[in-house]
């Protein structure tokens, strides 16, 4: 799911509302487009989609999207208080706004990974993994700030004699 200013939503209640095997994912034109038009005709019957407001969706189309990172999903366009017969012009529309869309979804993610990476770089050691000393001492504050006072804890610090050499050498 997607939300406008907040970019991928990562609320449980609005992922995995589809499942493999599901007309709704499965029923795809050559386009990439399932339009339903009416969810109470026969083809339909039973299969609506109830929202968390307690509506229905009484129309929708569905846009099917991949990115040139292979971010896979679809964008739902939907009426919820009427049937609504919808027009080839309008599906391809629809299917022109989400590949904008899916390029859109594509950069956010790209960036939120890069963030994540450049965070991580500079918290840890390349060479090791380990959490530099600056990071190193954020997290011990934090675990010494949250310690249970009815239990034992202890430290151990080390300290190899000369082993800045071994450090200059080799990072």
């Amino acid at each position: 799911c997607w939300k406008r200013g907040s970019g991928i939503v990562n609320d449980p209640v609005y992922q995995g509302g589809y499942e493999e095997g599901d007309s709704y994912i499965q029923d795809f034109d050559d386009r990439g487009i399932l339009a339903v038009d009416d969810y109470d005709s026969e083809e339909w019957k039973g299969k609506s989609v109830q929202l968390r407001s307690g509506g229905h969706i009484r129309s929708l189309v569905n846009c099917r999207f991949q990115s040139r990172d292979d971010r896979r999903g679809m964008v739902t366009y939907c009426m919820l208080s009427q049937n609504r017969g919808w027009s080839e012009y309008e599906k391809e529309n629809f299917q022109k706004i989400s590949k904008i869309i899916a390029v859109f979804v594509s950069l956010k993610s790209n960036q939120m990974e890069l963030q994540n990476t450049i965070q991580d770089l500079t918290r840890r050691d390349r060479l090791t993994g380990l959490l530099n000393d600056k990071a190193f001492r954020v997290e011990a504050q934090a675990i010494l700030n949250s310690m249970d006072q009815r239990l034992q804890y202890a430290m151990v610090y080390t300290d190899i004699r000369d082993f800045s050499c071994i450090n200059e050498n080799y990072g």
